[in-house]
């Protein structure tokens, strides 16, 4: 990516996006129904124009029927309100190009705009304005990254007279990473390209190939699990219901507003991919169903990245015989760092605050104590075992045996500390340098 980027830095200023017309003209023939298609299509093959109707319903039928047959992959859902959730950080973002347009520069506006404060609230959690939310008009074509680019480059030459120098800089560095991330959504829809079918494959670029693969998966990773227990990982993951908070807020937040951070997607990326040790396209699969601003070249191959099979692939000399390794992020310390006073996992978790409440009065309305119950996974096993049920009887339902342990056969109480000591082992035994890159830049 860094090759990419300063080849296409070192060409200069973009030229102005086309300007599209804002209406086509009327077609020369109104489109045909279905019964239409087939009495036209009778009459030109001269055929009775009731049987070949039959035909192509009988074809539609049993599409339907195959179309049914796969609904097992999928629980039945109303997404009609998805953003309209109070908690939703895309709520009351509309779609289409106007709607794209009226984000864009209210973000930039002068007075009021959170333009200059991207740079520092780009890994927020909560609220709409701590990143653009272009993403979901990027990926459906409401917006170009050329026309947000444009729009940037003006809005930078219509403040340099009106500001002191410390807002211009200020507003230049967040101008620039913001291109920074456009530029490596191309770089993605580039390396889809060059990837083609690569782009699905479990191990992307890397010529690791696993020794022999456990019964139902294909190109397994020699594991011999089997995938009922992989695939009870995963629906945990899916639901929200791992033990850890900070991730489980994340997946909830997705199922229910059909948006997620980008601090929050690397976090859970990287626990599925490295805790849960499950198949990375799992999880993809599951991040093309329900996000609102998926796109599939950022979404396989940020996937595919994070995984260490993508774009700058982790791999040793010894590729062909030692799997890859995964970039990891640690969610506790990503907690700590990202969401220090818990508003995100207080949002998403409320059957946790009775207990964070009580364990805070018990250190004298100590509000870090409150917090330690969301990160310390010992500290709120302990709690859960205590409690049992809320102050109106009924049973916390949260669960008692964090997710990890079930995937490393660790004590229920271990935290997720001892599956990163594990990872580093692994990681040093091959003779990779660990360490994350938090780069998978789709939710700009």
């Amino acid at each position: 990516y860094s090759m990419f980027r300063k080849q296409v830095e070192a060409l200069g200023l973009l030229q102005h996006p086309d300007l599209l017309p804002w209406s086509l003209p009327p077609a020369w023939r109104p489109a045909l129904l279905a019964e239409d298609v087939a009495v036209e299509a009778a009459r030109r093959v001269d055929l009775n124009a009731a049987d070949l109707k039959r035909s192509v319903n009988h074809l539609w039928n049993q599409l339907c029927l195959r179309l049914s047959e796969l609904s097992w992959m999928v629980e039945a859902e109303d997404v009609s309100d998805l953003g309209d959730d109070e908690r939703s950080a895309i709520r009351g973002l509309g779609g289409g190009e106007s709607a794209a347009w009226r984000r864009l520069r209210a973000y930039c506006e002068p007075a009021g705009g959170h333009l200059p404060s991207y740079k520092a609230l780009r890994n927020g959690l909560v609220g709409t304005d701590y990143s653009t939310k272009l993403s979901m008009y990027l990926a459906h074509g409401c917006l170009t990254a050329r026309s947000v680019l444009d729009h940037l480059r003006g809005h930078l030459r219509r403040i340099d007279a009106s500001n002191d120098a410390s807002d211009v800089a200020r507003m230049r560095d967040s101008v620039d990473l913001l291109v920074l991330h456009l530029l490596w959504r191309d770089f993605m829809h580039l390396y889809a390209v060059s990837m083609g079918p690569r782009l699905f494959h479990r191990y992307g670029r890397c010529a690791y190939r696993p020794p022999a693969a456990p019964i139902g998966d294909g190109d397994g990773d020699g594991d011999g699990d089997g995938d009922a227990r992989r695939w009870e990982l995963f629906r945990r993951w899916q639901r929200g219901q791992t033990g850890y908070p900070f991730v489980d807020a994340s997946m909830r937040e997705l199922l229910v507003t059909g948006y997620m951070s980008n601090r929050g997607r690397q976090n859970v990326a990287s626990f599925l991919v490295n805790d849960l040790r499950v198949d990375w396209r799992w999880g993809a699969s599951h991040f093309e169903r329900h996000l609102v601003d998926y796109d599939v070249a950022a979404n396989y191959g940020n996937w595919q990245y994070l995984a260490g099979v993508g774009s700058d692939p982790r791999t040793t000399s010894g590729a062909a015989t030692r799997p890859p390794v995964g970039r990891y992020f640690n969610v506790a310390k990503q907690a700590m760092l990202y969401d220090p006073d818990a508003t995100f996992m207080r949002t998403w978790c409320p059957e946790l605050r009775p207990l964070c409440e009580t364990q805070a009065q018990r250190c004298g309305d100590d509000a870090a104590a409150a917090v330690a119950c969301y990160v310390d996974r010992r500290l709120l096993t302990a709690l859960l075992q205590e409690a049992g049920a809320d102050a109106s009887g009924r049973r916390i339902d949260y669960p008692a045996e964090p997710i990890a342990a079930l995937a490393h056969g660790l004590d229920p109480v271990a935290d997720l500390l001892t599956a990163k000591d594990d990872l580093v082992r692994r990681t040093k035994r091959r003779g990779v340098k660990h360490g994350n890159i938090p780069l998978l830049a789709q939710a700009s």
